[in-house]
């Protein structure tokens, strides 16, 4: 009777023990996933790409990036939806990569300095017809993705010779104020955090004065701030959309917002 309960015992523990093998089997490859989404998230340019690859290679790739663009965190659905198109196009995202690359290229061999882009950003707003042709045919994750990672280019040799990836960057998030999706203004407000340097901070806040649904607040804060550049264009949207020239007096503005509307559709004066 001893022996047959010792069987017993042995059987059932080994039972137990194949169960949980196989309910740890897929919780392992999604921690393996989480892992590499978490670094994907800290990373950038190439070392962003290669992780980035690795995950749309996962056989629970799909499933993984499903949950991953309910996230709460906001760089997080982010991430993970523009990763998705990766996953649907990766030819048609090659391409708009390519493109962003070469329209920045380009701006900066027309007027010498890295300024040139944010200039460029700034007649899409003054400019209704350059505004049209501007906006690029692709889903704003892609540009949200190179504004925050940096472009993709193909793995040959001399794709990135003479590319200045970050001047990209750049232009992609002052582009993206030119589409529709909720997470558009948190990003770009995001990127204007004093962290950022003094390029991607102003190329956001362009960004933002394409649009007609983001707070003044952020332009009040922007007129205190310590670079003049960054002032600058925080003046000239509130001038433009209040219709009213207090110069760089903010609490004046402020004190104005309090008791009008603005005329979010302005053009800014030329």
């Amino acid at each position: 009777m001893k022996q047959i309960c010792t069987i017993s015992l042995s059987i059932i523990m080994w039972l137990v023990t194949g169960l949980e093998l196989q309910s740890a089997e897929p919780i392992s490859q999604d921690a393996e996933l989480c892992q590499l989404f978490d670094a994907a998230l800290d990373a950038c340019d190439l070392e962003y790409q290669k992780i980035r690859d690795r995950i749309l290679a996962h056989e629970d790739a799909v499933i993984f990036l499903a949950k991953r663009v309910q996230d709460t965190n906001l760089v997080s659905r982010v991430i993970a939806r523009a990763m998705q198109t990766w996953m649907n196009d990766n030819a048609s995202n090659m391409m708009i990569n390519r493109r962003l690359a070469d329209i920045a290229g380009r701006a900066m061999r027309n007027i010498i300095g890295e300024r040139a882009i944010l200039g460029s950003i700034y007649e899409l707003k003054s400019e209704p017809e350059l505004r049209r042709f501007a906006k690029i045919d692709t889903d704003v994750n892609v540009l949200l993705e190179v504004a925050l990672k940096g472009p993709t280019f193909p793995d040959e040799p001399g794709n990135r010779k003479n590319i200045k990836s970050h001047v990209t960057n750049c232009y992609a998030a002052g582009l993206s104020g030119l589409y529709d999706d909720p997470d558009i203004v948190p990003i770009l407000i995001m990127l204007t955090d004093e962290k950022e340097d003094y390029l991607m901070r102003n190329a956001a806040l362009r960004g933002l004065r394409l649009r007609e649904d983001v707070d003044m607040a952020v332009f009040l804060k922007g007129m205190e701030d310590k670079e003049e550049l960054y002032r600058k264009v925080s003046y000239l949207h509130l001038r433009d959309t209040t219709g009213q020239d207090f110069g760089y007096d903010a609490e004046k503005y402020r004190m104005w917002l309090e008791t009008n509307t603005v005329n979010r559709a302005a053009q800014p004066a030329k």
